[in-house]
C-alpha cells in the first residue's frame, strides 16, 4: 500500500464528510472512513483528461511556450488566454 497526503478545498472536504456520514447512517456491520470513500471514488473514477488539463492550465506557461510568429499563432494564444480567464472566473464563483 502506498501513502500520500492530499489537500482539498473546504467545500470538497465538507461534501466528503457528509458522504461518510451518510454511508455510516444505519450501517451497523462496519464503519466507513473518509479514506474508504476517497479510495472508492478514485478507483471507480473515469478521468476526463481534457477537463483535468483545463483546470491545471497555467497562464505563465502558455505565454512562455507560445510561438507568436504570425496572426494564426496569435489567435490561438488568445483562445488559450480566454479559456484561462473563464476557468479563473469559474473558480472564483466556487469560493
Amino acid at each position: 500500500m502506498k501513502r500520500f497526503h492530499i489537500s482539498v478545498k473546504d467545500k470538497t472536504y465538507t461534501r466528503i464528510e457528509a458522504l461518510v456520514a451518510k454511508c455510516n447512517e444505519g450501517f451497523e456491520d462496519g464503519n466507513v472512513r473518509m479514506q474508504d470513500v476517497i479510495e472508492w471514488m478514485l478507483s471507480q473514477c473515469n478521468a476526463d483528461l481534457q477537463k483535468i488539463r483545463q483546470r491545471c492550465i497555467s497562464l505563465p506557461k502558455i505565454l512562455k511556450n507560445a510561438p507568436t510568429q504570425n496572426r494564426s499563432d496569435l489567435k490561438e494564444l488568445m483562445k488559450k488566454i480566454s479559456l484561462v480567464e473563464a476557468l479563473m472566473s469559474e473558480e472564483e464563483e466556487e469560493k
